[in-house]
């Protein structure tokens, strides 16, 4: 399978595009982003990720001039967005051990258990729009990814962006706990 097929494929608006692209560069792919990632299963979302965009992305197919860069592109992108994820979580995860450990740091926190925390976030969380609730509620709690919130909502990925930013500043006002956003993502 060349890949001079799958871009004409592309230029005629052809969704058999996805389908030779898909069977020619997968594994290939899964691969390159395992190299990344060091997990198979994370290795074979991020590919998928990769190939649910093009395909969504029916605008770009007439641009697109080396399909193997752009999937090989994509992929090491989507990867490190997944290591950078990941980094950010542990390195919230050190920063709230830390707090509860280091008593010597002069500042008194208020120790909660686990449910009472849980339910001032859950009362917090409702008390949000319905849009900042669901797209809260999908990026956070669900954990998926801010483009794949957006192919659910029907929105723009900035609009996913938009929605988190103003909803995280509502929340910071309604719950009282200073070190409520970095254990956010990884409470429920």
């Amino acid at each position: 399978m060349e890949d001079l097929s799958i871009l004409q494929a592309f230029r005629r608006n052809d969704i058999s595009g996805c389908t030779m692209a898909y069977k020619k560069y997968y594994k290939p792919l899964c691969m390159y982003a395992y190299a990344f990632l060091q997990d198979n299963a994370k290795a074979e979302d991020a590919v998928q990720d990769a190939f649910v965009a093009l395909c969504i992305k029916k605008d770009l197919w007439p641009n697109i001039v080396d399909i193997r860069s752009y999937l090989f592109k994509t992929v090491s992108n989507r990867c490190k967005s997944i290591i950078k994820a990941r980094s950010v979580s542990e390195r919230s995860e050190t920063e709230y051990s830390n707090i509860h450990a280091d008593k010597s740091c002069g500042i008194e926190l208020p120790v909660e258990n686990t449910s009472e925390i849980q339910d001032k976030i859950q009362k917090a969380v409702s008390s949000l729009s319905p849009k900042r609730r669901k797209v809260i509620s999908m990026v956070y709690f669900e954990g998926i990814s801010y483009l794949e919130a957006a192919a659910r909502m029907g929105v723009s990925k900035n609009t996913i962006k938009t929605h988190l930013l103003l909803g995280r500043s509502e929340l910071k006002g309604s719950i009282k706990l200073v070190y409520f956003i970095p254990i956010l993502s990884f409470l429920f």
